[in-house]
């Protein structure tokens, strides 16, 4: 998929070293007798993306302007073998919910919070089934992490890295976990402002952005809920979480404003 982007689109990526053998993932055994599968990349110069850039309204601009491109091209794609990735489907955000479930136990939220989390989950497939009966192409192989620490800031645009998370899903979910992780507004308006020099995204379809940024936030939470370094996140943020985002979800009340 990389290698694709990198021969097919202007989107500067990582492409991947193929090996002697001509395979762009090699496998070999360590010393412990455990096999490993490793691949090089080619360099990509540039830095972070961070918050305190001063080009950061630029910057966001750039990267809706390059996630619209990969999304355009993934429509048209047709790799030449089935690829096995990730499925960003409902069965895998209700998957998130059971393992959130978990989370009353350990005293991260309580059974109130756990409720109105899972009425949210009901909501967003109810979403996805929309989205699902539309004619223009809403799905397809996503990168599905695209938050800052992700995306290299270059002199000729954006670079999108770490796709161990790519598969196929709803193209808004690209968008949606990258405005769960800018702001204030005006950054966010500028990423979508450079999406819409690419695809068509009207006004409407706010609330499935709104909705696919709290799928990131609930897919984040079922990944680490046993981690204890993120516990302290989990105490201050899953009360706001369902107060300020989730709730209005419910509600059909739009908090893009807020987030």
């Amino acid at each position: 998929f990389v290698e694709a982007i990198g021969l097919h689109t202007d989107i500067a990526v990582q492409c991947p070293v193929r090996d002697k053998a001509g395979a762009a993932v090699s496998t070999f055994t360590d010393e412990d007798g455990q096999e490993v599968q490793a691949t090089v990349l080619t360099w990509v110069d540039g830095k972070p993306m961070h918050h305190t850039d001063p080009d950061w309204v630029e910057e966001a601009f750039a990267t809706g302007v390059m996630i619209a491109k990969l999304h355009d091209f993934v429509v048209d794609w047709k790799p030449d073998k089935p690829l096995d990735r990730h499925s960003y489907t409902v069965g895998r955000l209700m998957d998130a919910l059971d393992t959130i479930g978990a989370g009353v136990e350990l005293g991260l939220f309580s059974p109130e919070q756990l409720a109105v989390i899972r009425a949210g989950g009901e909501k967003i497939a109810a979403l996805m089934q929309e989205l699902d009966q539309r004619t223009e192409a809403s799905w397809g192989l996503i990168h599905s992490d695209m938050n800052k620490s992700n995306l290299i800031v270059r002199a000729g645009g954006i670079t999108p890295i770490d796709f161990c998370l790519c598969g196929f899903g709803h193209f808004y979910l690209d968008i949606g976990v990258a405005l769960g992780d800018m702001g204030p507004i005006e950054v966010r308006n500028a990423l979508l402002a450079g999406y819409r020099t690419v695809r068509k995204l009207s006004q409407t379809d706010m609330k499935y952005l709104e909705a696919f940024f709290i799928t990131g936030v609930l897919l984040f939470i079922a990944t680490q809920l046993h981690n204890p370094r993120v516990h302290e996140w989990f105490g201050r943020r899953i009360q706001p979480i369902c107060e300020n985002y989730i709730l209005p979800l419910i509600r059909d009340e739009r908090f893009y404003d807020r987030i």
